[in-house]
């Protein structure tokens, strides 16, 4: 079968999105190191807490770009920059309705909130690459 140009186009921009999560992952274990305090006191176990598990989610969703990068399905590299994407915004609405002065969001609304970014990000996934083809 012969390859056309525009196979070789679909895989640049395949490409080009695995890439883009690789900044992503970069970006997500790096920027807490950077940009959170140093602290002491009761709140220092709370902030390396949160640049390890930062660190380590960075990682792995650099990770999840070159394995797309490399194989040039970008299954993976999709699922993980939405979800990373999807988990900031859950965590920026919420925030700033917790901070306003409205009500606190209930347990179960940061559950379903989460769940339907996990789903949400996996059907968008299945729907690119060798999955939607």
């Amino acid at each position: 079968m012969a390859v056309t140009g525009a196979d070789h186009a679909r895989q640049h921009r395949y490409r080009v999105i695995a890439a883009l999560v690789v900044v992503l992952g970069v970006l997500v274990a790096v920027l807490p190191l950077v940009s959170l305090p140093e602290s002491s006191g009761p709140m220092a176990f709370l902030i390396s807490a949160v640049q390890v598990v930062a660190g380590v989610v960075g990682v792995a969703v650099a990770i999840a770009g070159v394995y797309s990068y490399r194989t040039g399905n970008p299954q993976a590299a999709v699922a993980a920059g939405l979800m990373i994407v999807g988990f900031v915004a859950v965590g920026a609405v919420g925030g700033l309705v917790e901070t306003s002065g409205g009500p606190l969001v209930p347990i179960w609304v940061w559950m379903v909130s989460i769940l339907v970014v996990v789903l949400g990000s996996l059907a968008v996934s299945d729907r690119v690459g060798d999955g939607g083809e």
